[in-house]
């Protein structure tokens, strides 16, 4: 019976512990996000947080064009993610071996058409990334690089629901070998480190604490951009991965890299950095 009741109390304290540090972690989130979307003057935006166990410790979605927080359903209803989708298309053509990430593609001036659709990199202006690796093509987020590699092996599907990407990363921040082989998993989290030692991911990039993973960017059919960033990051032998996405920033250049990774690395640096 001591046992039993043993077990209860630890159990309801371990319940109230859990609690107290998801609400530490929202409050933290409530009390900087707003003023994120508010410095790029953005329509709206989403974050989510989950821990080691994949459960979302804290998460918050608001609307600047009203002043309130949006649905729950938000969370969970299909939209279109942009080039954050693309390693779930990446994995079958990597197990298959139809492609390799040092396999080369042609870019040129970063703009393509694909069945009559106009595709752009977000350095078209600028002459385009020309000759590149598919892996670079992850790094730099070039949608053409990714386009021209892919798509010759399958339709490249960027509709997902924000819990689903995030369920999709946190498989490779806790090394998930169900979704894809050892190899294949290995060459993917070196990528998602590389998008943020060297690629769009760089502005994240911390001397204190190891992040990895993807920038994403989507134009919207009213020309309205949306940009994003979901990764994970080690803290004390846990491992959490963050999901943000922000929609039409109107201040600055539209990055996933340097607004949303921004809203990341506040996280960690007011969660985890006591």
């Amino acid at each position: 019976m001591r046992t039993i009741i043993f077990l209860l109390l630890f159990s309801i304290l371990r319940h109230i512990s859990y609690s107290i540090n998801n609400n530490q972690y929202q409050s933290i989130i409530n009390s900087f996000f707003q003023s994120t979307l508010q410095e790029v003057n953005a329509d709206s935006g989403l974050v989510m947080l989950m821990d080691s166990a994949g459960n979302v410790i804290a998460k918050s979605s608001l609307s600047l064009l009203n002043g309130k927080s949006l649905e729950d359903e938000v969370y969970t209803t299909v939209r279109d993610m942009g080039t954050l989708a693309v390693p779930v298309s990446l994995i079958p053509v990597l197990e298959k071996g139809n492609v390799s990430l040092s396999d080369t593609v042609d870019v040129g001036n970063g703009i393509y058409n694909h069945n009559g659709k106009e595709i752009r990199d977000h350095n078209a202006d600028m002459g385009g990334y020309g000759d590149i690796t598919l892996q670079q093509a992850i790094l730099f987020d070039s949608k053409v690089g990714v386009t021209k590699s892919l798509s010759p092996y399958m339709t490249i599907k960027t509709d997902y629901s924000p819990m689903e990407i995030l369920n999709f990363y946190h498989s490779f921040a806790v090394s998930d070998y169900s979704i894809c082989s050892a190899k294949t998993m290995k060459e993917i989290q070196q990528t998602f480190e590389m998008v943020v030692s060297e690629g769009t991911g760089k502005p994240l990039f911390s001397d204190n604490v190891k992040i990895a993973g993807k920038t994403g960017s989507v134009i919207k059919e009213d020309g309205k951009h949306e940009v994003s960033f979901c990764g994970y990051f080690k803290v004390n032998n846990a491992v959490y991965t963050c999901l943000v996405i922000i929609s039409n920033p109107k201040n600055g250049y539209p990055s996933g890299g340097v607004m949303a990774g921004n809203v990341v690395k506040e996280i960690i640096e007011t969660s985890f950095s006591k």
